[in-house]
C-alpha cells in the first residue's frame, strides 16, 4: 500500500475523472481486485464526498467497482457520464 499512501484524497474540489484515473492506476500497481478497490476507496474520500458515501446503507452501497464509478461520476462530475466512463475504462 505504498503508492496508496501517496494518493491524494478526493474532497469534491478535484477533477473526478483525474482522481479516479489516479486511484485506478494505484490500485492496479498494488494488484488490487475489485473488492479491495471498493473497500479502500472510502479511505480516500473527504468532506462532502465522505458524507455522500456514508449516507448509503449497507445494502445500497455499490457492490461492483463499475457501479461505484457510475454513482461517483453521476454525483461529482459535470461532464457527460458516458464520456467519463469511456475515458476511465479507455473504451474506444
Amino acid at each position: 500500500m505504498a503508492i496508496f499512501r501517496h494518493l491524494t484524497s478526493f474532497s469534491g474540489k478535484e477533477n473526478p475523472d483525474n482522481w479516479l484515473e489516479s486511484y485506478e492506476a494505484a490500485a492496479q500497481v498494488e494488484g488490487w481486485d475489485e473488492l479491495k478497490r471498493l473497500l479502500c476507496v472510502a479511505l480516500k474520500l473527504r468532506k462532502c464526498v465522505k458524507k455522500w458515501y456514508s449516507t448509503f446503507s449497507a445494502n445500497k452501497r455499490p457492490t461492483t467497482w463499475f457501479e461505484f464509478i457510475t454513482m461517483f461520476l453521476e454525483e461529482f462530475d459535470d461532464d457527460d457520464l458516458q464520456v467519463s466512463l469511456v475515458v476511465c475504462y479507455k473504451i474506444e
